[in-house]
């Protein structure tokens, strides 16, 4: 009896092994996934905050001790025209030289696999995401436009100095975000009639793929230079070195801003 019993405890052991053995492997989705490096650039070389001074199209010297601005609406398109738009912090990302964890934007979303043919964003926020207090925290918090001028955030900061004559040294603030439209011929807030929103969207023709379980980076690079020659020459003389109550310069900085981004 005692070897029956043994024999049917061997045989319940085989058959449960059996059972537990012809049990399929789950297959666990393998994730494909994107990261933005952003560089930025004068001449095609790095910039250097407050060491180097640079020189603009119209032979204003400059140096700058802060860059930070947004993207958002980030979206990629497939070869096949497949559009695939980045969810993540709602698709919006902001970079600040001053915070070097700003520089790279890992994107946890699952991109998937393929070959893409472009990429792009808005700069700055169209009017939709342009929203007053989405941000509670710093350093995003700190770039809130003044609810007078149109409320909602600066697209961007570029803070430095600049020359005027040989010797004088003068603010530079290129702060570009929502414009006003004045009646008359001055600019007192209470005389604002209208806003404009001068945001603007790039798309980057780049051929790149996205492979099952890797991560693929690309770099976007911020041309500074381009900001002030193409199409039109800037000049800090002229438009001074403080504009957020001055549509005419910040919609020349919106029509240059076209040329000022590549991907690589």
């Amino acid at each position: 009896m005692k070897k029956v019993k043994n024999n049917l405890f061997i045989l319940l052991f085989l058959l449960l092994g059996l059972l537990y053995s012809c049990k399929e492997t789950p297959i666990v989705p393998q994730q494909s996934y994107l990261a933005l490096a952003f560089d930025h650039r004068v001449n095609n070389k790095t910039i250097a905050l407050d060491t180097n001074y640079y020189t603009n199209a119209a032979g204003n010297q400059y140096w700058l001790n802060e860059i930070k601005y947004f993207i958002s609406s980030l979206h990629l398109y497939k070869n096949d025209g497949t559009k695939i738009e980045i969810n993540q912090n709602d698709g919006i990302h902001y970079v600040d030289l001053f915070y070097e964890n700003t520089l790279a934007w890992n994107i946890s979303q699952n991109i998937p696999e393929g070959l893409y043919d472009s990429i792009g964003f808005v700069f700055g926020f169209n009017e939709i995401e342009n929203q007053s207090y989405r941000f509670k925290n710093p350093p995003e918090s700190n770039m809130a436009w003044p609810q007078l001028l149109g409320g909602g955030y600066h697209y961007m900061m570029l803070n430095g100095w600049f020359y005027q004559g040989d010797t004088l040294a003068a603010p530079l603030n290129i702060h570009l975000g929502r414009g006003q439209i004045y009646q008359g011929t001055t600019h007192d807030v209470e005389s604002i009639i209208g806003f404009v929103d001068n945001y603007f969207s790039v798309t980057f023709p780049k051929s790149f793929l996205i492979k099952r379980a890797e991560t693929t980076t690309l770099t976007i690079v911020m041309h500074i230079d381009n900001w002030f020659k193409e199409p039109f020459i800037y000049d800090f003389n002229y438009w001074g070195g403080h504009i957020m109550q001055n549509q005419s310069a910040m919609q020349m900085l919106k029509e240059n801003g076209y040329n000022v981004f590549t991907i690589e």
